[in-house]
């Protein structure tokens, strides 16, 4: 593991201890949990952008977001985005499908 050290106001800090009684935990792990719960927020957010916007396919945005495609379907259709599967998107669907197999 690495180390990163970050400044937060009185009021983040206050939260993170809040957080931490209540899970019966320590402040890097509720720290680290933040962390994970952002950046994937961040990840999901960028991809949603980019599909938005025609600069990747959907199943980049999934790639992007660390989500799989049906779980992209989903959350294109929930930000009201139009949901277009090219043949890209498929055949790498089906490729990653048997893979795992």
């Amino acid at each position: 593991m690495k180390n990163v050290t970050i400044r937060v106001d009185d009021e983040m800090f206050k939260d993170i201890e809040e957080l931490t009684a209540l899970e019966k935990s320590d402040k890097s792990t509720v720290a680290r949990k933040l962390l994970a719960r952002g950046l994937q927020d961040l990840r999901r957010e960028r991809a949603v952008e980019l599909y938005r916007t025609g600069k990747c396919t959907l199943w980049k945005a999934a790639q992007i977001a660390s989500v799989s495609l049906r779980e992209m379907i989903d959350i294109a259709k929930a930000e009201k985005i139009p949901v277009h599967l090219s043949a890209e998107d498929v055949d790498e669907a089906w490729k990653r499908a048997f893979e795992k197999q």
